[in-house]
């Protein structure tokens, strides 16, 4: 998600370029410190912890926007839960340099 022209939302405040927006939290202070991983998306927001396989959090944004409804474990959003995980996985390998280049042989 680098290096996106942001010209054309300036224009048009309603022109979408992305369908979500991935955020990073790598140095959390606090008890917790592990990374974090969020997904927003225009109906869900997705929330994982590093070293927390079973837990999570999805809120769906404008049905709770106060997000007081964790529906990480609910029957019913596992479906959901499983596309915005992999979501979430795609939008972290795109952030990604492939930079530097390998140079060993292989």
């Amino acid at each position: 998600m680098q290096g996106l022209d942001m010209s054309q939302v300036l224009k048009n405040p309603a022109k979408k370029i992305r369908d979500c927006v991935l955020i990073e939290n790598d140095e959390e202070v606090g008890p917790l410190e592990a990374r974090i991983r969020h997904l927003i998306t225009e109906d869900y927001k997705l929330t994982v912890y590093e070293g927390l396989d079973d837990f999570g959090d999805i809120y769906e944004r404008k049905n709770d926007p106060h997000e007081l409804n964790n529906l990480w474990d609910k029957k019913d959003f596992r479906d959901k839960r499983f596309q915005l995980v992999n979501k979430l996985l795609q939008e972290n390998l795109k952030a990604q340099s492939k930079f530097p280049k390998r140079v060993a042989a292989t």
